[in-house]
């Protein structure tokens, strides 16, 4: 197999550009934005077959990336690509992925926590296994907290925060919350250090480099929460990291993101997820203010991104199936 990026030299800080962009700028400028991540980060094993069927980009879409630099590789005869590009050129061009279809249900539920509403769920974990066909049985660990999450006291969750109580080792009872907080302006200041970042969706080598987005102005939820940690610490406000789960059905996801303390409580902002979701066509600008607090969605597992389940003692992804309390 031999990889070829035919990448541009990234340019510095690839935020948004003012005005309206077609299919072609916003492709330059997310291949631009793609060719900082080193090519020993790439995995590429993605087909275009599955560029299509997953990620939703047509065949003149990959020949157009391909005709500007998308990274990718020839073996046997094929052309591959790495899952990571594809999933960030697939957001950026907002294309009906399969992510995109997942994330359908954000204006509703938004509505809800907006409304006051809280809808109570069912989440389930179910663990897949690496190496399908592999000698032995699966052995699963849950690594789901054996205490109820979220529950009030010592880590003074906030009252608007989603909370769970865990039923089994792999299902818990969700409950979102109500309410929200729009940033006070000093909160505002310190979100503002991504305000023109481009998610990329990165390798695990890149989540935690600020020097790769000082230089380049992308980042994933990860290394975004990075960021606005070391601005919430340049200014003197108290914040954490966080790390949990997206309360979206049917599917969930895991994701990081950043509480400020904030009236005697944590409440969690992220403009940088708000920002992707309009940038995929997933909400309309407008529909949520950055600046207004996502907490009644996010349920906080704990600080660090870690493993929710692990499959013969090693990580292993998981579904995270959502449905409603009857």
């Amino acid at each position: 197999m031999s990889a070829t990026t035919g990448a541009p030299t990234p340019g510095a800080r690839a935020g948004a550009a003012s005005g309206p962009l077609d299919d072609g700028d916003r492709l330059s400028g997310v291949i631009t934005a793609l060719g900082a991540v080193p090519t020993w980060m790439r995995v590429f094993d993605t087909t275009e077959e599955t560029a299509g069927r997953l990620h939703g980009l047509s065949a003149a879409q990959l020949s157009e990336a391909l005709r500007r630099g998308l990274p990718h590789a020839r073996c046997g005869g094929s052309t591959m690509f790495d899952r990571l590009d594809l999933m960030t050129v697939s957001a950026t061009l907002a294309c009906r992925s399969a992510w995109r279809l997942g994330q359908r249900a954000w204006p509703s539920v938004l509505a809800q926590v907006k409304a006051g509403t809280r809808t109570d769920y069912r989440l389930l974990v179910e663990p897949k296994c690496p190496f399908p066909g592999h000698r032995g049985r699966c052995e699963f660990t849950s690594l789901l907290p054996l205490t109820d999450v979220g529950r009030p006291g010592a880590d003074l969750e906030p009252h608007e925060a989603a909370s769970a109580r865990l039923i089994s080792s792999t299902e818990l009872h969700v409950r979102t919350g109500a309410g929200t907080v729009t940033a006070p302006e000093q909160v505002r200041e310190a979100l503002s250090s991504v305000a023109s970042a481009r998610y990329l969706h990165l390798p695990a080598h890149l989540s935690h480099d600020l020097e790769f987005f000082d230089r380049t102005g992308s980042a994933n939820c990860i290394l975004a929460a990075e960021v606005v940690l070391r601005a919430a610490g340049r200014l003197g406000l108290r914040a954490r990291r966080s790390f949990g789960v997206i309360v979206l059905p049917p599917f969930s996801g895991l994701h990081t993101w950043v509480d400020f303390w904030h009236e005697d409580r944590w409440v969690a902002f992220d403009p940088h997820l708000l920002r992707l979701l309009v940038t995929a066509g997933v909400l309309d600008a407008g529909h949520w203010p950055v600046h207004r607090s996502l907490s009644g969605i996010l349920l906080r597992l704990g600080s660090a991104n870690s493993s929710i389940v692990r499959h013969n003692g090693m990580h292993c992804e998981a579904s995270l199936h959502l449905t409603v309390v009857r």
